[in-house]
């Protein structure tokens, strides 16, 4: 009988173990939190004012965060993650339970961020979109606000056969009912995915390259006539519901 309990008992640490591997078998992630990291007010000559807020998704250390700097995730990720699902089987094992585990993406893993390589798309954007605000010579009052969130700025393995990357990148635009996304969706694959040493010249240079032509291809959409209405609609809107 004791031989019986002791083995539960290793059993139960050896599980428990393992779900600490993990960080937490059972526990899901708190929904992210944002905050505003830069305020840009924007002054017209017809007396308007627009305030331009940038917000970032704030977290802890999870994946959900904003990559304020280019965050790579690369095979070797994935492998440490695989050996800490093999010590989870293994304790479950142990201790009689089952060895069906939950399976994980490559988008899950939190990845290494690289500080040197800075996330610049307020550097890109903001010219964009000074240039169809003052184009539009809306009179919008003084508490319109348009809020930025940068987001995804990363490059992820593209298999584990060969030495390509692809870079992923996400910011939105928003305003009212008016919603814009800036993503790597819209490139061609062939733009977003090269093999890491192209990525990797004078310091991941090609990245902010190809931010620039993605924010380039999303503020051409923005600037089509019904786009642009909606944009200038939500900017009236915004206005007169603080009024």
């Amino acid at each position: 009988m004791e031989k019986i309990k002791l083995k539960n008992i290793n059993g139960l640490l050896l599980s428990t173990f393992g779900c600490i591997l993990l960080s937490a078998c059972t526990n899901s992630p708190s929904p992210p939190r944002t905050k505003i990291v830069d305020t840009r007010v924007i002054d017209f000559d017809n007396f308007s004012r627009i305030t331009v807020l940038t917000q970032n998704a704030i977290n802890g250390d999870v994946v959900k965060d904003t990559d304020n700097t280019l965050n790579v995730v690369s095979k070797a990720d994935t492998a440490k993650l695989v050996g800490l699902k093999t010590l989870q089987i293994a304790a479950t094992l142990l201790g009689g339970g089952s060895s069906n585990t939950d399976g994980f993406s490559k988008e899950q893993l939190k990845g290494n961020s690289i500080p040197s390589v800075k996330n610049k798309t307020m550097d890109y954007l903001n010219p964009e979109l000074d240039t169809i605000l003052k184009g539009m010579n809306t009179y919008t009052g003084k508490d319109a606000k348009i809020i930025v969130e940068p987001y995804k700025f990363k490059l992820i393995y593209e298999g584990l056969g060969n030495n390509d990357y692809e870079f992923k990148y996400s910011t939105t635009i928003s305003v009212g009912d008016f919603y814009q996304v800036c993503s790597s969706g819209d490139l061609l694959s062939s733009e977003r995915v090269k093999p890491i040493d192209e990525w990797e010249r004078n310091n991941y240079e090609l990245t902010q390259l190809t931010t620039k032509k993605i924010i380039k291809i999303c503020f051409e959409k923005i600037n089509q006539a019904e786009k642009k209405a909606k944009l200038r609609n939500a900017l009236l809107k915004s206005t007169l519901k603080r009024s």
